[in-house]
């Protein structure tokens, strides 16, 4: 009887531990209703005065990971993290050189030789019932100004998001063609999934951020 008490106890402990840690997780449905909620932040979100005086605006959701540059980037980081994120990683066999000194060890000299190794290059989702990507569009309103893209998207596990953020200016061809510059650096913020509110607060404070990184930007090259 004491036996059995003992074993009771120890998966009553066991259960009570799993349920806690469960509490930081999400079913399908709870990670769905989450990240269609940054799609409404994302439309609904009020870029600054000065930004709404200098361009007009288009958000567009998305899963289509096309739309984001440097992904390699991303891909690299996803790779040193190793960890359980709903994704795939893609791969390509790169060219090396080496010198190979087995035939001049009296000589002290080698020779040449290539060999192939496996390197990171892309990834993609295998959870797509939701977006993750948002590209946000400023257009110009006036000719002195570039065009600029702000840049979203994240990757999810069943407990936390991490969340690739910039901006990046657009170089002018000519008047009707533009050429993105590819300057900036990923910024990268991994949050718990839950609670929800303290997510959408951030995303929010991630928005705004953007936004001053814009004008800020443009302080630049006005002078």
């Amino acid at each position: 009887t004491e036996v059995m008490a003992v074993i009771d106890s120890v998966e009553s402990s066991l259960l009570y531990r799993v349920r806690e840690a469960n509490k930081n997780y999400c079913s399908k449905d709870e990670a769905i209703s989450i990240l269609n909620s940054l799609d409404d932040i994302a439309d609904g979100f009020e870029f600054s005065k000065e930004i709404n005086e200098l361009f007009n605006i288009d958000t567009i959701n998305s899963n289509n990971l096309t739309k984001i540059p440097n992904r390699r980037k991303i891909a690299e980081w996803i790779k040193d993290e190793d960890d359980d994120y709903f994704i795939k990683l893609d791969y390509v066999k790169e060219e090396r050189e080496r010198i190979d000194y087995s035939f001049g060890i009296v000589i002290g000299n080698g020779q040449k030789e290539k060999y192939y190794v496996d390197v990171v290059s892309d990834y993609n989702s295998t959870y797509l019932d939701c977006n993750n990507v948002k590209v946000i569009n400023f257009i110009p309103k006036f000719e002195f100004l570039p065009k600029y893209d702000i840049f979203v998207t994240y990757i999810i596990s069943k407990n936390k998001i991490t969340i690739f953020s910039k901006f990046e200016r657009y170089k002018d061809l000519n008047w009707d063609s533009r050429q993105l510059e590819l300057t900036n650096s990923w910024r990268v913020d991994t949050k718990t999934l839950k609670p929800e509110e303290d997510l959408y607060c951030f995303f929010k404070d991630l928005l705004e951020k953007l936004d001053f990184a814009i004008i800020n930007d443009i302080e630049g090259l006005v002078g």
